[in-house]
């Protein structure tokens, strides 16, 4: 096993995706989210350039624009997977947690392991009322990542009573999205807000 650090992993993946916007924080944030596994004995974060390397050999760069359909894609940034339970008014709880873990190594029902990224987010009406009608796409990313499992359409939207936030209701995507995604895509993510059009 060959140890890289996160600046080697970014340097490597942005050779093989023809970018140049990669960094050593992506990279970290990917192996927060459990897209890599930390094989470091100390401190510092290392990844196994093999691990890498199959990534990157199994995921293709692609543009917003080259997605094989009309549907609007709404984009939300996820991080790695961090405990945050929310009840509804009744007490139910609606999730354990929030954000992505790619690998399951928290072992989250996969009722919990989407509702950990498809809510709760910060959404106006007219954005909600454009994505339901156009059957859009929720996507979710990890600095550019985008993981087969991450990938939904929206099919309505429930307003958190506490946070005023919103909950995405979906569905299975397209088969020829969930082609067209494979075993997974690097696409370019605007910086600032945490959800929005891509």
């Amino acid at each position: 096993m060959l140890k890289i650090s996160t600046t080697q992993a970014a340097d490597f993946l942005n050779t093989a995706f023809g970018v140049t916007n990669i960094t050593d924080k992506k990279t970290l944030a990917l192996v927060r989210a459990g897209l890599f596994a930390n094989v470091g004995s100390g401190r510092s974060i290392r990844i196994d350039l093999a691990e890498v390397e199959e990534y990157a050999t199994s995921t293709r760069y692609v543009a917003s624009s080259q997605w094989p359909t009309a549907q609007p894609i709404f984009r939300v940034s996820l991080l790695g997977l961090r405990e945050d339970e929310i009840k509804d008014q009744h007490g139910i709880v609606l999730r354990t947690h929030a954000g992505a873990d790619y690998a399951n190594i928290y072992g989250l029902t996969p009722l919990m392991r989407r509702r950990a990224w498809t809510g709760v987010w910060e959404v106006s009406d007219s954005t909600i009322t454009r994505a339901i009608n156009e059957r859009a796409l929720l996507v979710g990313t990890t600095k550019g990542a985008v993981h087969p499992e991450y990938v939904r359409t929206i099919t309505g939207a429930k307003r958190d009573s506490t946070t005023g936030r919103v909950w995405w209701k979906t569905k299975k995507a397209p088969e020829v999205i969930n082609r067209f995604v494979g075993s997974g895509l690097w696409m370019d993510v605007k910086s600032g807000r945490e959800s929005d059009w891509a």
